[in-house]
């Protein structure tokens, strides 16, 4: 019940029959043969660079069957870490297939930091008699971008250019300030490389 990187056959008695990125391969558990029993199985994102993104959201395509199972022993698990895999936070538990194909987004703001961002992907299949197949596909790092503005802009005129630059510089190092645009309580280098990643000139 491994995690595998693996071109989908649609004579699989497990699993997907096609994928949803349209390449015909995805992550799946197992070898479309088998599915996860006695445990469970993890797959592991390499780092993920969330800078300059002010609300980063994972958005993925998962493919979930979960049949006869304990929703206490069964279940798939989301979690995100942003210290190299030493501690995880847990950000949904699902304990109920999927029809299909279903486009999954979570925000990551828990965790988020200017650091790297791991994720970790658990199916659980700890009931014999349950049937545990996961499959992952189109994994994305993305922002929510708020109808209120663009992040840089300063001076509310939709566009981040000089103008907005120039007010930045007067708020460098300061507390509290509009210009800390990811809310960490301070304005420093993190707070330009989100100035300067939605500069439209």
């Amino acid at each position: 019940g491994a995690w595998n990187a693996r071109t989908l056959d649609r004579n699989d008695l497990f699993g997907p029959p096609a994928d949803s990125g349209g390449d015909g391969s995805c992550f799946m558990t197992g070898d479309g043969l088998g599915d996860v029993d006695g445990g469970f199985t993890s797959l592991v994102t390499p780092d993920l660079d969330p800078f300059g993104l002010v609300m980063p959201v994972v958005r993925f395509d998962l493919w979930l069957r979960l049949e006869g199972t304990v929703p206490a022993n069964d279940r798939f698990e989301i979690a995100a870490s942003n210290d190299g895999g030493e501690s995880w936070a847990l950000l949904e538990v699902v304990t109920a297939g999927t029809d299909g194909w279903a486009s999954r987004s979570i925000e990551l703001d828990p965790v988020a930091s200017p650091t790297d961002i791991r994720l970790r992907f658990r199916a659980h299949g700890e009931s014999e008699a349950a049937t545990v197949v996961a499959a992952v596909d189109r994994l994305e790092l993305l922002e929510w971008v708020c109808d209120d503005g663009v992040p840089g802009d300063m001076n509310g005129d939709g566009f981040v250019n000089g103008e907005d630059f120039g007010q930045f510089l007067v708020e460098w190092g300061s507390v509290d300030s509009v210009a800390d645009f990811n809310f960490d309580g301070n304005v420093d280098g993190f707070d330009l490389g989100i100035l300067l990643g939605h500069w439209t000139g």
